[in-house]
């Protein structure tokens, strides 16, 4: 294997790899000798500004926005075609197993049916 396909073969690896060392060298060196030295003399003066306060109830409700989508969406499809008569639900409603969620009208099914 020549070192060209070696490269085109791991290219991500090697840039993976190299970046790893120099993130230890930077790591390994630390900071400079001269950072850590503290500053000879006299240390510069400090102003301080105190202010008393009082301690409060803090109200902890939290107000958002947001959509809601259902857990489960189910497609009806009738057995017969017909013309819906009835919707006894409003939309979103949640239902029980045997409830009746709309009525197609008879017209002329009852007739075809005899």
């Amino acid at each position: 294997m020549s070192i060209k396909q070696f490269v085109q073969q791991y290219h991500r690896s090697l840039i993976v790899a190299g970046v790893m060392l120099l993130l230890i060298l930077w790591l390994a060196t630390g900071p400079g000798r001269d950072e850590i030295k503290a500053p000879a003399g006299k240390p510069d003066v400090m102003t301080v500004v105190v202010a008393e306060s009082q301690a409060q109830p803090v109200n902890r409700r939290l107000s958002l926005q947001a959509e809601l989508e259902p857990d489960r969406i189910v497609h009806l499809r009738a057995r017969t075609a017909g013309r819906i008569e009835a919707l006894p639900l409003e939309k979103g409603a949640t239902v029980e197993a045997d409830t009746l969620v709309a009525r197609i009208a008879m017209d002329d099914r009852k007739a075809k049916l005899q």
